[in-house]
């Protein structure tokens, strides 16, 4: 028995007409959108707006004035870890004339009161609720690594599934996971629970994509696809 041409039976039939169009864009579309939120939500909620020492005792000042005073500068630029350690209360008198006067002396050390953070773009984030920021500020680009690990265990185990159980059974299983841990997530009482589950939820990713695409081979030709 010859070969056949598979592709080639597919443009006697039609393989370019709206029907397999409109099923191969609702084949992705629902694996695209959550896709799109699981893998690039972690830089809006970890994201790690511009910050400086807060100074609990200096609240009755502005904000400029609190980091003219308290926060030394390195390179032009207020240092984001560490603060003058004196005492405040003896100092609020005249505030410019404190900023003005030679201050090489004060001791330097670490953040005693927490953090303020500049507000402008974000109100708030998982940086700034969780002050992962200084000693803390390698778990937000860890969290990252941990998902895109996950992410590559994902693809050799739902491969292994579509192949035994069938891609449209592990595509609804995908579909699910990546919608169900990504709303665990907003419930997540710590970063390390936080972490867990995106690491989890990394095994969905790029898998989410990868087996609806396979799924609309069988329907469409080469061509079309090129076109998208």
């Amino acid at each position: 028995m010859s070969a056949i041409d598979f592709d080639a039976v597919l443009d006697v039939l039609g393989a370019e007409g709206r029907y397999q169009t409109v099923l191969y864009y609702l084949l992705c579309i629902p694996a695209a959108v959550p896709a799109a939120f699981v893998a690039f939500n972690q830089v809006f909620l970890s994201a790690t707006p511009p910050h400086w020492c807060n100074v609990a005792t200096l609240s009755n000042l502005t904000v400029e004035q609190r980091k003219a005073l308290a926060i030394p500068k390195i390179e032009g630029k207020y240092a984001k870890c560490s603060m003058y350690h004196v005492n405040y209360t003896q100092l609020l008198g005249d505030v410019d004339d404190v900023v003005a006067a030679n201050r090489s002396h004060w001791p330097v050390g670490r953040c005693l009161d927490g953090w303020e953070y500049d507000v402008t773009q974000y109100d708030s984030t998982l940086v700034t609720e969780m002050s992962l920021v200084c000693d803390n500020s390698w778990q937000p680009p860890f969290c990252t690594t941990l998902f895109y690990t996950g992410s590559l265990f994902g693809n050799l185990i739902f491969g292994w599934i579509a192949d035994k159980w069938g891609r449209r059974r592990s595509y609804l299983v995908l579909i699910y996971m990546a919608v169900t841990l990504s709303i665990v997530t907003s419930f997540s009482p710590n970063y390390t629970f936080y972490m867990v589950i995106r690491t989890i939820n990394g095994l969905t990713f790029p898998a989410l994509n990868q087996i609806p695409y396979i799924l609309g081979h069988p329907f469409i030709t080469p061509k079309l696809f090129l076109k998208n």
